[in-house]
């Protein structure tokens, strides 16, 4: 394919707090790719479904009490 896919999970990074970087990481981790834009589109869809199960897991932010 000579096209390229453009992944566009800004909205899931702002939620997770997270940078490029962690993005990146986690692409590496899951797919040995050190690049997001050398995924396939069916990886792109694995990584966006492992970012939402990381939010789902993730805590609402404490207000400091506990």
């Amino acid at each position: 394919e000579a096209g390229y896919l453009k992944l566009d999970c800004s909205k899931l990074k702002e939620k997770l707090g997270w940078e490029e970087r962690q993005v990146r990481a986690l692409c590496h981790r899951m797919y040995r790719v050190d690049a997001v834009e050398w995924l396939t589109y069916y990886q792109c869809q694995g990584l966006i479904e492992a970012m939402k199960a990381i939010l789902e897991r993730k805590p609402e932010k404490e207000d400091g009490r506990g």
